[in-house]
């Protein structure tokens, strides 16, 4: 995660090299050992520091999140991808949130509940300016101070966003505010 916070968009091909490592059934078993024993924050920090990275960083989140909804239905690792979105403040990520609150939850599976309920909760911080800004506003401070996280300033959340956003919060029951 820091490598991201740190190195910004320059760390996306190692955070990618350490997501390619994850054992497969091909795997040996010294390598799935270990990542049972330090694999899931290993892991974990790549996909964080993937989000703060920002960039090329976001397209991979988004991508590994639809796989991971394909495949699972929300059961996996998606509440953690959606996680690692959430600070990003990146606009590339409103459609694929909408995707996910769009499509209801059958009573018989809380976690696609659980997935659906995370999104709306960013979505619902998108859509509010005053937060959104600050959230702008602090990264653009980190940014002063040297770190290089990727600027949101071209992929920024827009009015037309944000009234989509409601929209979307509003047909899925979401009354958020």
């Amino acid at each position: 995660m820091v490598l991201g916070v740190l190195a910004g968009e320059a760390a996306v091909p190692a955070l990618k090299a350490v997501l390619a490592k994850r054992p497969t059934e091909n795997s040996s078993r010294e390598h799935i050992n270990y990542y049972e024993n330090y694999g899931d924050h290993v892991i974990d920090g790549a996909l964080f520091g993937l989000g703060y990275a920002g960039g090329e960083g976001i397209p991979i989140l988004i991508r590994m999140l639809e796989d991971e909804i394909a495949e699972s239905g929300g059961k996996g690792e998606a509440i953690s991808l959606i996680v690692c979105l959430e600070f990003t403040y990146d606009r590339r990520i409103v459609s694929p949130l909408i995707d996910i609150i769009s499509h209801p939850a059958s009573p018989s599976d809380p976690n696609w509940d659980r997935v659906r309920k995370r999104a709306a909760t960013i979505l619902d911080r998108l859509a509010d300016e005053f937060g959104y800004d600050f959230g702008v506003q602090f990264r653009n401070l980190l940014l002063a101070k040297g770190f290089p996280l990727t600027p949101a300033k071209n992929r920024q959340v827009t009015p037309k966003d944000r009234a989509r956003i409601r929209e979307a919060l509003q047909i899925a029951g979401y009354d958020m505010k």
